[in-house]
């Protein structure tokens, strides 16, 4: 939800960092460290020792957060990169819940634990679905100028409040039955944020194309910076509502194959 406010933040405030660290750090070695760090925070919940895995969690999420900026710093910033940074996420997200339900050996737990990580799957794949299409339509993350490796469609849960739950989770393991049916309700919802965002964006963007397809194809172009066509019923093609693109176009076929046939 507040991701995308937060980067350049974080940017700003890891700089002096990121500017001081020896060449023996890398951005790759960051982000690999990040991932044992999750998975380690795992174990550690599982064994019991929650300070200890909430601690090496933080650890790991600070880490995160500096891979991208320090490749950002050094102008190594990559698709690669921005990829297996989020595999790394990925792995972390999933070790966490199962080490804190793996602590209680309940199996009112384990199933709360089921529930979310399936949470986790569908949210997956309502988000990058839809960072695939945005790429596909040359409208993705450096189009529009953002600091992630692709574009990342805006929802209740994202990077920061996903630590905070987890934090949350290793801190009060007790409470791991109620955060994570939680948890599930609130990516539930993120899933239908998107779900919503994508019906009323995606066909709009796909009438939007049509109807730059249909104008140019009747005869529009631009003439000192207006749109110009070169018939009366091309140039009220510009001015119809997406739905009606088609059916204009047709007519307006129709029209000109008269206007051949009379010539004639």
């Amino acid at each position: 939800m507040i991701d995308h406010r937060l980067r350049a933040a974080k940017d700003r405030a890891v700089a002096p960092v990121t500017s001081r660290l020896p060449d023996l750090v890398t951005p790759g070695r960051l982000t690999a460290a990040s991932v044992v760090a999750g998975v380690v925070a795992g174990v550690l919940a599982a064994i019991g020792w929650r300070w200890w895995s909430l601690a090496v969690w933080l650890v790991g999420r600070v880490l995160d957060g500096i891979d991208g900026a320090l490749a950002r710093h050094l102008g190594r910033h990559s698709d690669l990169g921005g990829y297996l940074d989020l595999m790394g996420d990925t792995v972390g997200y999933a070790a966490v819940p199962l080490g804190v339900a793996a602590a209680h050996g309940d199996a009112r737990v384990w199933a709360a634990c089921a529930v979310l990580l399936a949470s986790f799957y569908l949210n997956t794949m309502s988000w990058t679905l839809l960072s695939a299409i945005a790429e596909k339509r040359r409208v993705g993350a450096g189009t529009r100028g953002e600091r992630t490796a692709i574009h990342m469609p805006a929802g209740l849960i994202e990077g920061a409040e996903t630590i905070v739950l987890f934090s949350l989770m290793l801190a009060l393991p007790d409470q791991a039955l109620a955060l994570f049916w939680v948890m599930a309700m609130l990516v539930a919802v993120t899933i239908l944020q998107r779900v919503g965002w994508a019906s009323r964006t995606v066909p709009s963007e796909n009438s939007r194309r049509m109807t730059i397809v249909a104008t140019r194809a009747a005869g529009c172009g631009s003439q000192d910076g207006r749109r110009a066509c070169s018939s009366p019923l091309a140039a009220g093609l510009v001015s119809l509502r997406p739905g009606r693109v088609i059916a204009t176009t047709n007519a307006t076929t129709a029209s000109q194959n008269a206007t051949t046939k009379i010539r004639l």
